[in-house]
């Protein structure tokens, strides 16, 4: 799948089929746009988990879980979340922290862009890609229980460990994700790509093959 640029509308379209399918935070369902908080949905008329991007921010109202009087920039979105209980729900909007205005310059693709400015927005469609950090056994450890990888020379790649015990002079790694699939990344500070989570605190792999079915 080539690079290519991806309006909002279709970031948010992928988004509400890649909330629906796959994330457990409150059953997120993105509803789509809206010019102002005022222009929101009534609290009355909605179910928890509804997500809306704000186009033109403002100050917020009762209605916020963040309470009035506080500033929502533009582009940022707000999610419907129960501060009450099952029996009698209350429903408040909880902003997003961390959202920004992708509308016109979020580019998607295998490869994460050459270069890049600060705040660049980028959907990573390639595939899960790891990053192996060394360990430093204190050698009373099971490898393969722990789920440790080692690195096999003849094969030029990282393979898990079966070993049952720590072998001397032998170095061990530990997986960690780097990048996830189909989650957007944002150019910080640094000069890395980090992982904006939409409407929890994590995010989560999803299958390449799966990742192709959003866009049909």
């Amino acid at each position: 799948m080539s690079e290519r640029f991806l309006d909002y509308e279709g970031l948010a379209r992928v988004l509400r089929k890649t909330f629906d399918r796959f994330t457990s935070y409150h059953a997120i369902s993105f509803k789509g746009n809206v010019d102002t908080i005022s222009t929101l949905p009534p609290l009355s008329t909605i179910e928890e988990g509804w997500m809306y991007n704000i186009r033109h921010g403002g100050i917020t109202t009762d209605d916020f879980i963040e309470g009035p009087g506080q500033l929502l920039s533009d582009g940022e979105s707000v999610v419907s979340v129960n501060v009450g209980t099952i029996d009698e729900p209350i429903f408040k909007w909880d902003a997003v922290g961390g959202i920004f205005d992708i509308s016109d310059r979020l580019q998607f693709g295998i490869e994460f862009p050459a270069s890049a400015q600060i705040g660049d927005p980028f959907l990573y469609l390639g595939d899960t890609i790891y990053d192996y950090i060394l360990l430093t056994p204190s050698g009373t450890e099971n490898p393969k229980e722990l789920g440790w990888w080692e690195y096999n020379v003849a094969e030029d790649r990282y393979v898990p460990s079966e070993d049952d015990v720590v072998e001397p002079l032998k170095e061990y790694y530990k997986q960690v994700v780097k990048y996830n699939t189909c989650v957007v990344y944002v150019y910080s500070i640094g000069n890395i790509w980090a992982p904006q989570p939409y409407g929890g605190d994590t995010v989560s792999s999803i299958d390449n093959d799966a990742i192709k079915a959003l866009f049909n």
